[in-house]
């Protein structure tokens, strides 16, 4: 999740936020008194700290439904097709900001007929009791915790636009990631519901004639932005290296690129995976987290391009230093998982000179391989010499997402420069 993805949907939850007003207006309404400005803004603070912590949850949720997926490799390869929804249904919900597609009218009555009625109704009516200071059962209740449970609760209420980032934080395949999602988009509503507690009804009546139209436009565009990149972001890498690469010049007929090409990439967030290493431990993409990532694709008895490769990591760790495992992680993903298990990775490792601290050869079963493979665009083919497959290295920055490629015969110490350039990027 990067600085410009959450600033767009800052930026959209702020433009959309004229359609929370309409629906949470009364709310933020309700927790101001004139002549106390200090004890308003108190209250309307309390209460969207609850509210945000609810948006924080729903995205916390969301991102461990997201990782379950992409962890199972049974169900990884259905991740194209979630994306893809989530996407769409994102840009339908942008579509009706827009007002090009019914259906915000439909939300809005299943609201108030169902969540406001008979369920969440009593909950809203108490708390918003209590936040006003009114006398609940024995004794004074706090207006602040009845401001608090309030926000906590309106969290809850049904919204097109709630549901569209919550489905873009399940996208991001990542627990963090979605939390930021989601508290980035109730961030935005805030600035909307605050003038509206202070400014009163007036203010309330002049922003639906002059700024809920305009506004209400850029928020759908927005959002349909925001549908289009949750897209893309589920999407496997295309064939990105292939536009570029030389088929052929390669024992086995393997795709690469070129022999000492550096392809720099538009930052993309990397495919998750979840692999054994040559410990028999389990290591996912979110173990490397904070490091930068040289990755490659070997087998252990290739005797053509694979020494190339695995010579190459030996000589970038030796050149890398104290980065090495601190800042720097090399990942060798070996293509043929029925051959090399974890034994037989670790053997391989140690007659190379791999120090397992800041090197990890990771392999797992067929069907987990060929989705990782699959992720990463990697041409992976049996043949009766062997395995051909891509001979490429994959540059991953410290925020998990791909930044470059490299080919087979790239200098090492070009690699060893790249990778220190990019731990040192904030």
């Amino acid at each position: 999740m990067t600085a410009s993805e959450l600033l767009l949907i800052f930026t959209a939850s702020l433009m959309g936020s004229v359609h929370c007003a309409a629906m949470c207006g009364g709310f933020t309404l309700s927790l101001a008194r004139p002549g106390q400005a200090g004890s308003s803004l108190a209250r309307m603070t309390v209460y969207h700290a609850g509210k945000l912590f609810t948006y924080v949850f729903i995205g916390l949720a969301a991102g461990l439904a997201g990782a379950a997926m992409l962890d199972n490799p049974a169900i990884r390869v259905a991740q194209i097709a979630f994306s893809a929804l989530a996407g769409v249904l994102i840009v339908v919900v942008g579509l009706q900001t827009l007002g090009l597609v019914p259906g915000q009218s439909l939300v809005g009555r299943l609201s108030s007929g169902l969540w406001l009625g008979p369920f969440l109704g009593p909950f809203f009516q108490a708390f918003r009791a209590q936040a006003a200071g009114a006398q609940l059962g024995r004794g004074r209740a706090s207006p602040l915790q009845g401001a608090f449970f309030l926000g906590l609760f309106n969290g809850f209420l049904p919204c097109g636009l709630v549901y569209a980032f919550a489905l873009a934080a399940a996208g991001t395949g990542s627990p963090l990631a979605a939390m930021l999602t989601m508290l980035a988009f109730g961030l935005g509503t805030v600035p909307m519901l605050v003038a509206i507690g202070l400014g009163g009804t007036a203010l309330a009546m002049w922003r639906a004639s002059r700024l809920r139209p305009t506004l209400l436009r850029a928020a759908g565009v927005l959002v349909i932005a925001l549908g289009v990149l949750t897209v893309l972001r589920g999407t496997p890498l295309l064939p990105t290296f292939a536009a570029n690469a030389e088929h052929g010049g390669h024992a086995h007929g393997a795709v690469s690129v070129s022999s000492a090409t550096n392809i720099e990439l538009e930052p993309t967030p990397a495919p998750h995976f979840t692999l054994t290493n040559q410990a028999g431990q389990r290591v996912s993409l979110h173990n490397y987290h904070g490091k930068v990532i040289l990755m490659d694709f070997i087998y252990t008895s290739c005797t053509t391009t694979c020494p190339l490769l695995t010579a190459a990591f030996r000589a970038v760790q030796e050149g890398l230093g104290p980065d090495f495992g601190k800042n720097v992680a090399l990942v060798s993903i070996s293509v043929d998982p029925e051959t090399d298990t974890p034994p037989v990775l670790k053997a391989f490792g140690e007659k190379w000179g791999a120090d397992f601290s800041g090197w990890d050869f990771l392999t797992g079963d067929p069907d987990e391989v060929r989705s990782v493979t699959s992720a990463y665009a990697v041409y992976v083919e049996k043949t009766q010499d062997g395995v051909a497959h891509t001979e490429t290295f994959l540059l991953i920055d410290r925020r998990g997402q791909l930044r470059a490629a490299f080919g087979l015969r790239t200098d090492p110490q070009t690699l060893t420069d790249r990778v220190r350039q990019l731990a040192r990027e904030p």
